[in-house]
C-alpha cells in the first residue's frame, strides 16, 4: 500500500498542461465519499477514478496497473495503483507565484494500510489526529484514516492545521466553493478525469493590458486590447475533462463573467502567449480554440510522453516510497541484507532522477524553446522529495546537486525574463542631427545644422534575444555538468554494488 503527497500548481495559463496527466483514465465520477473531507478554502480539485482506469480495455492490454506500480515505486507519478478513487485538493496562492498554501490527497482504498508497517519502514511514528488513527513521517508528511478505507495524505507540517481540517469537515455539509462544486457536477459523464480550479477575483485587468500591448495579433488595436483584458480579468475558473478512446482527447473550458466572442480570432495564439509569458513549454499544434457565450474552450490530443512533466504541475512531490504489505506461503521470509536494500534504493533513486532529466531534454528537443523555467522548478522539487532512506550518500549528493542546478537555471531564466520587462519599460533615446545649405565654387554658404535626441520605441525582439542568450549560456553550462555527472555516478554506483544502474 502506498501513501503520497500532492503539490498543486494550477492557474489560468498552466492548467492547460494538466492534459498530460492521464495516459488513459476511467470515468471520474464525483466521489461523494471523499469530497466532504476537502477543506472549504480549496481552490483546486482533481478527481480520478483509478479503479475503472485499470479495468478499461486499453489499460488491460497495455498492463497499466503494472506500469503504475513501477512508476509509483520510483516516485514518478502520484497515483497509487491500489487506490480506487483519488481526490487531490489544494489552496493555491494565485497572487504569489502559484505556491500552495496547503495541499493534500484523499484516496479510497480497499483496506487501510498498516500504519505501523509504514512507520517502521519510513522511520516515522504512530499518532492520533482529531481522534483518528494516523502516521507521522519524516519531512512533515502525515497519513490519517478518516473512515474505513478513506485515507488523507499531506505534506502539511502543521499538525494543528490537519486536526482543524478534520474537525471542520465533521461539522460542515457544503464544503466546496460554488464554482468547484458546479464544475465537478457538470463534467462530461464520459470523462475519465476532471480538474476544477476556482480563479474568481484572482487577477486584475491592468497587467493583462500590459501583456496585450506586446501581443503581435493585437498590435495597434488598443480598443480590442482593453476589451479582451477586461474579459480575461473576469475569469471565474476552469474545468478540464479528459476522455480516452483510441486517442487521448482533452477539453478545457475557461469560464468568464463576460461574453468572449471578441477573443475568437486570437484565442489560440493568445493562450500560447500566456504560456510563453509563464515560461511553460507546451505543444499545442493540434489544439483548437473556440469562444462561445461566456466561455473559452480548448480541445486537442496529448501524448503519454509528457506525463511526468505535466503531472509535476500539481503532483510534484510524492510523499513516501513504495510500502506494500506482503505475505508468503510458508514461514517468514529472510530479510534482505543492508547491502541489498541500499543497492535497490539507490537504483530507484538514480532511475527516477534520470527519467525526470530525460523528460526535460525531450521537451526542449521537441519544442526548440528554452522556456523550461516552470518544469525545472517542479522537477527540482520532485528530486528533493525522492525517498532518501537506504540511498547511497554519494548518490544523494548528486541528486542534491542536480536539483540545485535546475533551480539555478530556472532562476537565471526568471532574471532574464524580468530584465527583459525592465528594459522594455525604460525609455529609449536616439541621437539625431540634420543640416541644410548651398554649395558654391568656393565652399558652403547659407547653411545650418541641428542635433538632439528623441525617444523611440524599444526593440522588443532584440532585448528578448539578448537576455535569452544570457540564460541560455547558463543552461548550456549546467546541462553539460549534469550529463557528465550522470555518467560518473552511474559508473561509480555500478562498480560499488555490482548491479547495473
Amino acid at each position: 500500500m502506498n501513501l503520497w503527497t500532492l503539490s498543486s500548481r494550477i492557474s489560468f495559463g498552466i492548467a492547460l498542461g494538466v492534459l498530460g496527466l492521464v495516459a488513459g483514465l476511467a470515468r471520474a465520477e464525483v466521489p461523494t465519499k471523499l469530497l466532504p473531507w476537502v477543506p472549504a478554502d480549496a481552490n483546486a480539485v482533481v478527481v480520478i477514478d483509478v479503479e475503472s482506469l485499470f479495468h478499461s480495455p486499453l489499460a488491460t492490454r497495455e498492463n497499466w496497473r503494472k506500469q503504475a506500480g513501477d512508476r509509483f515505486a520510483n516516485q514518478e507519478i502520484s497515483v497509487p495503483p491500489e487506490a480506487r478513487r483519488v481526490v487531490m485538493a489544494s489552496q493555491l496562492d494565485l497572487g504569489g507565484g502559484l505556491q500552495p498554501v496547503w495541499e493534500l490527497g484523499i484516496m479510497d482504498v480497499e483496506r487501510t494500510p498498516s500504519f505501523a508497517l509504514i512507520a517502521r519502514r519510513e522511520g516515522g511514528h504512530l499518532d492520533t489526529i482529531a481522534g483518528h488513527a494516523a502516521v507521522t513521517l519524516p519531512g512533515g508528511r502525515s497519513g490519517v484514516e478518516l473512515d474505513s478505507g478513506v485515507i488523507l495524505v499531506t505534506s502539511q507540517p502543521n499538525r494543528q492545521v490537519i486536526s482543524r481540517w478534520i474537525s471542520s469537515a465533521k461539522k460542515d455539509t457544503a464544503r466546496l466553493s460554488p464554482f468547484l462544486a458546479k464544475g465537478l457536477e457538470q463534467a462530461d459523464s464520459k470523462s475519465h478525469l476532471v480538474v476544477a480550479v476556482d480563479l474568481a477575483d484572482s487577477v486584475t485587468a491592468a497587467p493583462i493590458r500590459e501583456l496585450l500591448t506586446k501581443f503581435e495579433p493585437l498590435k495597434g488595436k488598443t480598443a480590442d486590447q482593453a476589451d479582451i483584458a477586461d474579459i480575461l480579468a473576469s475569469v471565474k475558473g476552469i474545468v478540464l475533462t479528459v476522455r480516452v478512446t483510441d486517442k487521448r482527447e482533452g477539453s478545457l473550458q475557461i469560464d468568464f463573467a463576460k461574453p468572449t466572442g471578441i477573443i475568437q480570432p486570437v484565442a489560440k495564439p493568445l493562450i500560447e502567449e500566456i504560456l510563453e509569458t509563464l515560461q511553460i513549454s507546451l505543444d499545442l499544434d493540434n489544439w483548437t480554440a473556440t469562444a462561445s457565450g461566456t466561455s473559452l474552450t480548448m480541445k486537442g490530443e496529448f501524448s503519454q510522453a509528457d506525463l511526468r512533466k505535466i503531472v509535476s504541475l500539481f503532483a510534484a512531490s510524492p510523499g513516501t516510497h513504495d510500502v506494500r504489505e506482503t505475505s508468503t506461503e510458508s514461514g517468514t521470509p529472510t530479510p534482505p541484507s543492508a547491502e541489498t536494500l541500499k543497492a535497490e534504493a539507490s537504483q530507484k533513486f538514480y532511475h527516477s532522477v534520470k527519467s525526470l532529466l530525460d523528460d526535460l531534454r525531450k521537451t526542449l528537443d521537441k519544442t526548440q524553446r528554452d522556456n523550461q523555467l516552470v518544469w525545472m522548478e517542479r522537477y527540482a522539487r520532485k528530486i528533493d522529495d525522492l525517498p532518501m532512506k537506504d540511498v547511497d550518500k554519494d548518490l544523494l549528493t548528486f541528486g542534491g546537486n542536480v536539483s540545485s542546478s535546475l533551480r539555478y537555471q530556472a532562476q537565471a531564466a526568471r532574471v532574464s525574463f524580468l530584465r527583459s520587462g525592465v528594459r522594455t519599460a525604460q525609455p529609449v533615446y536616439q541621437n539625431y542631427s540634420y543640416g541644410a545649405g548651398a554649395v558654391g565654387p568656393y565652399g558652403t554658404y547659407g547653411g545650418y545644422s541641428f542635433s538632439g535626441t528623441v525617444q523611440v520605441a524599444p526593440n522588443f525582439g532584440q532585448i528578448r534575444t539578448e537576455e535569452h542568450a544570457n540564460a541560455a549560456s547558463v543552461k548550456a553550462s549546467e546541462t553539460k555538468q549534469i550529463e557528465d555527472g550522470l555518467v560518473q555516478i552511474r559508473r561509480a554506483m555500478t562498480e560499488r554494488y555490482n548491479v547495473e544502474f
